[in-house]
């Protein structure tokens, strides 16, 4: 399912934390909070850049062209 950012945004802030088969292809979530989220068989092309990723899990996903510049990996997989 291909979701713009502003709607992929509205999902995070409604405290959303497991996607499954979505697709957001361009757009920023700098600074954003998305320690715990899960996302599964997603597709990303997106700047990550200083958000924190604490405890998130990318499983077979493709995370093409993204930007994890100063963004918080700690336990991660």
């Amino acid at each position: 399912m291909e979701l713009t950012i502003d709607q992929f945004k509205e999902l995070l802030e409604a405290g959303q934390k497991t996607f499954s088969g979505i697709e957001v292809e361009e757009g920023s979530l700098q600074n954003y909070n998305l320690s715990g989220c899960s996302f599964i068989e997603c597709i990303f092309a997106l700047d990550f850049s200083n958000a924190s990723l604490k405890n998130s899990k990318f499983i077979n996903s493709n995370l093409k062209t993204c930007n994890f510049t100063e963004a918080d990996l700690t336990e991660s997989e």
